[in-house]
């Protein structure tokens, strides 16, 4: 946390930085957030990304298979290529300054998620596990 702390001010940052440690339940925190940046090179299932668009927040991510499982570009959020600043900059500065684009993405990534990553539909989706098990044993 020092090191970070220490780059910001040597980036003449920390005064727009907020380092907010552990937070539980995260969901308030993610719904403060004007854009959620997940820049992984590499990761498993996309949970955080989920989670933002179910409380209306931009979501930004790289193109990597993980994010593209909840992410379509331009659809319900935006993707950018892999360790490219440039891009990342680019596209964070568009969510930020395109109140229009910004507010179509959060709506459709809404939907989208709850459509597919509600509890319900997990509940759903377990319970067909378990009946296509019986039926395969029967």
């Amino acid at each position: 946390m020092e090191a970070l702390r220490a780059r910001a001010q040597s980036q003449g940052v920390e005064g727009r930085i907020h380092f907010m440690g552990f937070r539980y339940p995260v969901e308030n925190a993610i719904a403060g957030l004007d854009l959620l940046v997940a820049p992984s090179e590499q990761e498993g299932f996309g949970r955080t990304l989920i989670e933002a668009m179910l409380v209306g927040t931009s979501v930004l991510a790289s193109d990597i298979d993980a994010h593209r499982e909840t992410v379509t570009s331009g659809l319900n959020g935006l993707l950018a290529p892999v360790g490219d600043v440039c891009s990342f900059a680019d596209q964070a500065q568009l969510l930020m300054r395109d109140d229009a684009l910004t507010k179509r993405l959060v709506n459709v990534a809404r939907e989208l998620a709850q459509a597919r990553f509600s509890s319900k539909r997990h509940v759903q989706e377990v319970q067909n596990v378990y009946f296509k098990l019986l039926v395969d044993r029967g």
